[in-house]
């Protein structure tokens, strides 16, 4: 599969372009290459007024352990320039002070995913599990790593209902001589992809300027009845919920409370 991309909105710019090979060996292990190119405009996604330019490219490989469980590794490179603005927060400005605008980072990435869903698409039964870990090597610009797990239990109540019950949790931390995560690699949580009712990204610590900046530490959980369109119930591709989400972005672990 070779795969061409471009995206413009007001938050990204991006182009890449990316091969994968799903076989590389008989037994199913694949190999991908990937390279991309990224113009990011946080504020316009709720967030603290920065920018930054990303360029780099990686190599995966994912081995399939046997029908319901995959692990994955991942090389890559990263070049990141941050641009501060006439609005950005002093957060932002100490954060350039103290560590410089422009980092290379090489990372390793790995995950394990068990997934036992009936399908990819609207499944009702089955159970999604992944772990991730990403972390920069050491000699790189800026020293971190970030690890998350997520969950995915579909339940079948009766014929037409299902129960869903999502957890995500993702904590990440610094090493060597950087203080703590950085700040453009934090948690972010609010929207219609976490916590429904709340604007994109606005949950958690807020700079000094009162806009989002997230935090290392992102707790979110989500309970959903699915159930058919009436009068559409053999329509397979459309589906209502009711639904309540839960959840909060910490500045660390030493900041989680669950009265907050």
């Amino acid at each position: 599969r070779v795969n061409f991309s471009f995206n413009n909105s007001d938050v990204n710019t991006v182009y890449s372009v990316g091969y994968l090979n799903p076989y590389y060996t008989l037994d199913g292990v694949s190999r991908g290459f990937n390279l991309f190119f990224r113009e990011t405009d946080a504020s316009e996604a709720n967030l603290s007024d920065y920018a930054t330019d990303t360029y780099g490219g990686n190599i995966s490989y994912g081995i399939p352990i046997n029908e319901f469980d995959r692990i994955q590794f991942e090389l890559g490179y990263e070049n990141l320039k941050l641009k501060s603005t006439e609005s950005s927060p002093q957060e932002v400005l100490d954060f350039i002070a103290s560590n410089g605008d422009e980092f290379d980072a090489f990372k390793l990435n790995a995950s394990w995913a068990h997934d036992t869903r009936n399908r990819a698409i609207f499944a009702d039964r089955g159970i999604l599990q992944r772990f991730a870990l990403e972390a920069t090597v050491p000699g790189s610009t800026l020293e971190y790593y970030k690890a998350s797990y997520r969950q995915l239990l579909l339940y079948p109540l009766t014929k037409t209902l299902t129960l869903s019950i999502n957890t995500d949790i993702g904590y990440g931390n610094s090493y060597g001589e950087l203080s703590a995560l950085p700040f453009f690699e934090n948690y972010f949580a609010g929207g219609v992809r976490s916590v429904r009712g709340y604007e994109d990204n606005t949950l958690g610590p807020l700079d000094s300027k009162n806009n989002a900046l997230g935090g290392a530490l992102k707790v979110v959980g989500n309970f959903e009845i699915v159930f058919p369109v009436p009068f559409f119930a053999e329509q397979k591709s459309l589906r209502l919920s009711t639904f309540v989400d839960v959840g909060n972005v910490y500045v660390d672990g030493d900041s989680f409370a669950a009265d907050e």
